[in-house]
């Protein structure tokens, strides 16, 4: 069972011409914690749905994970749609590039200064 491992990037086109790079993908699956939520957040002074996911039994030590997926602002029906489509206790896997990637430490015991 992976619980977060690299998503396949495309491969080249039927004429050989190969896709813009895109950054590798991560995918990671878990249990539905929650209900998901639709929420708002601003996108260059626009606002736009965002479909809020908090998933429990990640990876092998069993982490949580905070996921959203942003929409375009005429997307917010579809959002609504897929929130509703899911319920707590589904299995489900959540893919991100690895360059979006943001770590939360919420119980860090300590910072000090590194040693470079």
């Amino acid at each position: 069972m992976h619980t977060c491992a690299l998503h396949p990037d495309a491969s080249a086109d039927l004429f050989g011409d190969m896709p813009e790079p895109q950054p590798p993908q991560l995918e990671f699956t878990g249990t539905l914690a929650a209900q998901p939520v639709i929420r708002t957040r601003s996108d260059h002074g626009r606002p736009v749905p965002v479909l809020c996911v908090e998933l429990q039994g990640v990876g092998p030590h069993g982490h949580t994970l905070h996921a959203e997926v942003p929409f375009t602002e005429d997307q917010r029906k579809a959002a609504e749609a897929q929130a509703n489509a899911l319920r707590a206790g589904q299995r489900v896997a959540v893919t991100t590039p690895i360059t979006t990637l943001r770590l939360s430490l919420p119980q860090a015991t300590s910072v000090a200064l590194a040693a470079d």
